[in-house]
């Protein structure tokens, strides 16, 4: 309510905030009724990715506000009743959760390309550069993580870099109209989160190698079977 009297953001965006935001408050309500409506989680996660690309749209058109309510719908709303729809009913499936990763990536491309290009167009390049910069390195988050944890258990570590973070700062920066501060502070965290990730990987990766070494140096005493 502050950012919205100090940067004059439209009373119709500010409501149409509170009522998404109302909806997220009644989700299981809500997720009931979708229940008994027969949609799937899959089907959820389409339609997310759906608004994602209508909200990438937007944005390249210069409808930011458009843009950031769309993106509200489609990760806040959608990205979360997939999964909680899922878990409530038992309807988690190997191939959600691909689907679900997969189309997330897309979306979060979809989303800074389209903010990307707006500012390119509009002759802002340094901005047009960080949202650049921000959509690759939201993949490389994501990749990180999945190739890490194919040589080590879990690789969860983070520096304010994960697709939560980085669509409220877009959202909330977007919905103010200061691109720059939001990009800037989305790309330094992402670009943290992947470094600590390759440091936390190699540690762990040095550990797993050190304690090998060590049971080849130093063998368990031999006991003789009865």
């Amino acid at each position: 309510m502050a950012s919205a009297y100090i940067f004059d953001i439209s009373w119709p965006v500010v409501m149409i905030c509170g009522v998404l935001g109302l909806m997220g408050l009644a989700s299981r309500s809500i997720l009931s009724w979708m229940r008994e409506a027969g949609v799937t989680p899959n089907q959820l996660t389409v339609v997310g990715s759906l608004l994602s690309l209508a909200a990438a749209a937007c944005f390249a058109a210069g409808w930011t506000s458009a843009g950031c309510l769309l993106t509200i719908a489609g990760t806040a709303l959608c990205d979360v009743w997939d999964g909680w729809l899922a878990r409530m009913y038992n309807l988690r499936t190997r191939f959600g959760g691909v689907l679900d990763s997969v189309l997330d990536r897309l979306s979060d491309g979809f989303i800074f390309s389209g903010v990307a290009f707006r500012l390119l167009a509009d002759g802002e390049l340094f901005s047009g550069m960080l949202a650049l910069y921000a959509t690759v390195t939201a993949q490389v988050v994501s990749y990180s993580r999945a190739r890490a944890e194919t040589q080590i258990a879990s690789c969860e570590v983070s520096v304010l870099g994960g697709r939560p973070e980085r669509l409220a700062l877009l959202i909330y920066f977007g919905l103010i109209g200061h691109w720059q501060p939001g990009l800037i502070l989305i790309c330094l965290f992402q670009s943290l989160t992947i470094i600590r990730r390759m440091l936390y990987t190699h540690r762990q990766l040095k550990a797993d190698v050190m304690a090998a070494e060590g049971a080849t140096r130093y063998p368990p005493a031999w006991k003789p079977t009865e």
